[in-house]
């Protein structure tokens, strides 16, 4: 994590009323800083008194101490004395960035001056090793025994970060092996496996959805594509799609499972209700993930009455679609599987608390269904406060869309079924 904060006290500290460093981390926090390095830039002239008060006052604010060690210090002069005293000077500004609670110390080691710089590089290295040595020699035999057990933890934390990026390099090799035989196949549909997960970006969910259902002939904006993949996310048995024919319907369906995991053979038309309207489930891999359970997808050009008490005993959700005009064919992309757990996590990472207006407005039209004989099942309402807690924040439109969309899929379905008016909804 990145800290920003001052070296010392500025002119403003004081212009503002402030006298002492010890109020200083307020006056950091106040400011949105996070961080204050103490300048021993003169010497170490810090009482361990001092060093507590300001210590304490850090903790409580939040803001992480650091130090620089006086200006004096050149471990590359020839000077056996001086050097001596550039060893004190860093002893003691360790000493009292200890009682500050701070673990860094900023050290101008040495100054070139008259010599070779390779003669003043070896000499900081030679008195460093010194210095080094000293500090170790002084410590007590558990701090020792400590200082050993960070640097085999330190060891051991390198190992696993190389052991990491060697695992990160072999995914990068397959992937783009991957990505080279799906060109390589020039559009045509590869057969893999659903087990690609890990972090999917919402926007190359919603973009897949567009292009696969403007391929079937749909028409599918933004919003539309955030609405399937939230009921697809929410519903736990079925969910409905709806269009102006049975067979633009079924082409939804397939160019919807193209999008994530398709697979002709698991598409099977089961029956044809009277009128010649096809219903038709499409098994999907989001079934074998508890976060996603959709079972399959109805697909119909309308609610069907007959299905009422199927309805009533397992409410699903239905999408309402609309054809695209016109005689263009679109093409259908290719499309890497995506996990269940995958989408789940892209469709709820940034999820919120539904609007209180769209759940006031959603009650009312509940007592409005309960007055008429018909209300929500739990169920409905529970689907219908997660589909909002997704819909309000993912939609160009907002929560005032997403009460729209949730409206067309959870309420007006729900009133058809039960032969409740829509005007008896209006507020």
């Amino acid at each position: 994590m990145i800290k920003f904060g001052p070296a010392g006290n500025s002119e403003s500290f004081y212009a503002q009323g402030y006298k002492s460093t010890w109020q200083a981390p307020k006056w950091l926090q106040e400011m949105g800083l996070n961080a204050y390095e103490y300048s021993f830039g003169r010497g170490v002239n810090l009482s361990e008194e001092s060093a507590g008060k300001i210590r304490a006052e850090a903790e409580k604010y939040g803001i992480t101490i650091s130090a620089h060690a006086p200006y004096f210090i050149n471990l590359a002069n020839p000077d056996r004395e001086k050097i001596e005293n550039s060893f004190r000077y860093i002893t003691e500004g360790a000493q009292a960035l200890n009682f500050l609670g701070g673990n860094r110390l900023v050290v101008h080691i040495g100054a070139q001056q008259k010599q070779e710089r390779k003669t003043a590089v070896e000499s900081c290295k030679k008195n460093l090793a010194e210095l080094r040595s000293a500090a170790i020699g002084n410590l007590t035999h558990e701090e020792q025994e400590k200082l050993a057990r960070i640097r085999r933890d330190i060891e051991a934390a390198r190992e696993d970060v190389e052991r990491i990026n060697a695992a990160r390099a072999q995914l990068i090799d397959e992937r783009d092996a991957l990505v080279a035989e799906m060109k390589a196949c020039q559009g045509e549909k590869l057969q893999l496996t659903p087990a690609i997960g890990g972090r999917v970006e919402l926007k190359v969910l919603c973009e897949r959805v567009q292009q696969c259902l403007r391929h079937a002939g749909m028409d599918c904006t933004w919003d539309d594509a955030v609405h399937l993949l939230a009921l697809l996310c929410i519903c736990e048995d079925q969910m409905e799609i709806c269009a102006p024919t049975a067979s633009d319907g079924l082409a939804a369906a397939k160019a919807l499972g193209a999008a994530y995991e398709y697979d002709e053979d698991g598409f099977t038309p089961v029956c044809v209700h009277a009128g010649g309207d096809v219903c038709a489930l499409l098994s999907t891999h989001f079934a074998r993930a508890a976060k996603a359970p959709c079972k399959r997808l109805v697909v119909d050009n309308g609610l069907d009455q007959e299905r009422a008490q199927v309805f009533a005993a397992a409410p699903w959700p239905a999408a309402q679609l609309k054809a695209l005009q016109g005689w263009e064919e679109h093409p259908l992309p290719v499309c890497t599987p995506v996990a269940a757990e995958a989408l789940h996590e892209s469709v709820f990472r940034d999820k919120i608390d539904p609007p209180k207006a769209a759940l006031k407005l959603l009650g009312d039209m509940d007592q409005a269904l309960r007055a008429a004989g018909a209300p929500l099942a739990y169920k409905t309402r529970r689907m219908l406060h997660a589909y909002l807690s997704v819909a309000s924040v993912h939609m160009e439109g907002g929560a005032a869309t997403a009460i729209d969309y949730a409206v067309s899929a959870f309420v007006l379905p729900h009133a058809k079924m039960y032969r409740v008016p829509a005007d008896t909804l209006k507020p």
